[in-house]
């Protein structure tokens, strides 16, 4: 297992040091290595000792217990010279040198295993590495760029510069108000989420209609992703917005809007029964605490024991 103190990015072209270099004749070692820079990874032709077959064993194994033999000969032979005992050294020489690489190869392998445990996270995110280094022209690359950045890598700051490109070149594009809205509360920029949800909200004044539309598919590799969203969803994301500001009356109106486009989602209930509970309105929260448990809330009803006393 040789380590290569510089390594050049097959992608950026970064050199970076500490990893594995690309077509390393060493059997053992990562598969791959993470480019620190564009985050591309870099196939090796080494792997773990887990994924070893026929053939890798044998290169791996012949040459180190060659190379233990006669490292052992060498260190025996020099202690038989030293203490006189010659052949016994040998052998002692021989049988210590094995046991000593024995447990330096085991401590080689579990470390390479740990590094590969380590980086199979990151390799199940490839392909989102993948795109988000590859160069957006139209409105939904950049909208496709952004959902995999902030979706799956969890870089916020970078998807809403990706949202923000794709709403510059399609300015009604609703999809991208929305994540860029989410992207936004993540970052806990309250008030341009509620921006974004307000200009979504008025895009298209039927506004239903987007409940039963889906975004041009992601496409990922091989992998289809739908996009979508509903109007009460829209709704219930801007109160939340507005409740971390303290505006609980526009909370509690957003949730009404919510509740008027879909009357059996037992949360837009539960989450303005809690509003009106923090404007001390008690009977209000009471009613719609006893609302959510009529439509089935599955988690414990706290807000029915504090405001229908």
């Amino acid at each position: 297992m040789a380590r290569y103190t510089n390594i050049k990015c097959g992608n950026c072209g970064h050199s970076f040091t500490g990893g594995y270099t690309p077509g390393n004749t060493s059997v053992l070692g990562p598969s791959k290595v993470h480019c620190p820079k564009c985050k591309i990874f870099n196939r090796t032709s080494s792997k773990p000792y887990s994924q070893f077959n026929f053939g890798d064993h044998l290169v791996f194994w012949i040459g180190r217990v060659i190379k233990m033999l006669l490292l052992g000969l060498v260190y025996g032979g020099f202690l038989g010279y030293l203490t006189g005992i010659n052949n016994a050294g040998i052998i002692i020489g021989i049988i210590g040198n094995i046991i000593f690489n024995y447990f330096n190869i085991k401590y080689q392998i579990n470390e390479t295993e740990k590094e590969e445990d380590k980086l199979s996270g990151l390799d199940s995110k490839e392909k989102y590495f993948n795109i988000i280094n590859t160069e957006a022209q139209t409105a939904i690359e950049y909208f496709n760029r952004g959902w995999a950045k902030r979706k799956e890598l969890g870089w916020h700051k970078g998807a809403i510069e990706d949202y923000t490109k794709a709403i510059e070149m399609s300015t009604n594009y609703a999809f991208a108000y929305y994540e860029r809205a989410k992207a936004k509360q993540e970052l806990k920029d309250f008030k341009g989420a509620i921006e974004d949800y307000t200009k979504l909200i008025e895009i298209d004044s039927v506004l239903d209609e987007i409940s039963i539309q889906t975004n041009p598919t992601i496409i990922i590799g091989t992998m289809e992703i739908p996009v979508s969203f509903s109007t009460a969803g829209v709704y219930i994301r801007r109160a939340r917005s507005k409740e971390l500001l303290k505006d609980f009356k526009g909370a509690i109106a957003d949730y009404t809007e919510a509740i008027g486009i879909d009357p059996k989602r037992m949360n837009s209930y539960y989450s303005r029964g809690w509003a009106r509970y923090y404007l001390n309105d008690m009977n209000g929260a009471c009613q719609d605490a006893r609302k959510a448990d009529e439509l089935g809330l599955a988690t414990y009803n706290k807000l029915s024991d504090l405001a229908c006393k």
